[in-house]
């Protein structure tokens, strides 16, 4: 194994590709009862609904972090 390969940050979207997103999806509408998306670190749009309005984009964000390193936000 290549130290690169070792000791290097895990994505959103790598975390993402081991789960279903269509249950993952109705499982954060489910919770949450509003309008929301997942995020990654550069700010594209992995799931849910894409773009929010200015409306809902004020009410909460949550940085989603792995070991203090921020990967993405809900």
């Amino acid at each position: 194994m290549k130290l690169a390969q070792f000791d290097r940050d895990i994505t959103l979207v790598e975390l993402l590709r081991g789960s279903a997103s269509t249950k993952l999806s109705a499982v954060l509408d489910q919770s949450l009862g509003a309008p929301w998306n997942l995020q990654s670190s550069d700010g594209s749009v992995l799931l849910g609904a894409a773009p929010l309005s200015a409306q809902a984009q004020d009410i909460h964000s949550v940085a989603l972090r792995v070991e203090l390193e921020s990967i993405g936000k809900l």
